[in-house]
């Protein structure tokens, strides 16, 4: 938990924030659940009152958040494996927690996958089971890899930020 805390502070998110408090339900969700395999997210997501259906889409979609007549879908392509849905899933739990409506423009994506990740960490309290998820599914490995990156690259930014911050402040105090 610390290191969840951690990366809330380099994002800068305060109490109020809303990815905050949804990877805070998603983390509630993955000790009470242990959402391990598809049928218990799907299971889940229904109790939360969301329909889930499996569809054939192009393959370019996995799986898409809806609301209709104030009714939640998420509709999942059957093309790809169980082990892709399972991160589809999360994802899609992700906009539900977050109140997103599509569209979902590239920060809501963001977001929706900041919390797959949490829930898959959540989810995979140890190494082997991460391990072996992974080893399941490449395609999830090489993603969590990108995304990685991008959070590696906000604290880096950060950083950045704020070296440039007190060095300005220093600068200040030098000049004539």
């Amino acid at each position: 938990m610390n290191k969840i805390k951690y990366l809330f502070s380099q994002f800068n998110l305060d109490d109020s924030s809303d990815l905050k408090n949804a990877v805070k339900q998603g983390i509630e969700f993955a000790i009470q659940k242990n959402p391990a395999t598809l049928e218990a997210i799907v299971t889940h997501a229904q109790e939360l009152g969301i329909n889930v259906r499996f569809e054939n889409f192009p393959k370019k979609l996995s799986g898409i958040l809806i609301q209709r007549d104030g009714e939640k879908h998420i509709f999942l392509n059957k093309q790809y494996s169980k082990h892709h849905l399972i991160h589809t899933m999360r994802h899609e739990l992700g906009h539900h927690f977050l109140n997103h409506t599509p569209p979902h423009e590239p920060l809501k994506e963001l977001e929706a996958n900041i919390f797959a990740l949490f829930l898959f960490l959540s989810t995979n309290k140890n190494h082997e089971n991460m391990e072996k998820e992974l080893n399941q599914n490449p395609e999830l490995r090489l993603y969590f890899f990108g995304l990685f990156a991008i959070v590696i690259s906000i604290f880096i930014a950060g950083a950045t930020w704020e070296i440039g911050d007190w060095l300005s402040s220093k600068l200040k105090g030098l000049k004539r």
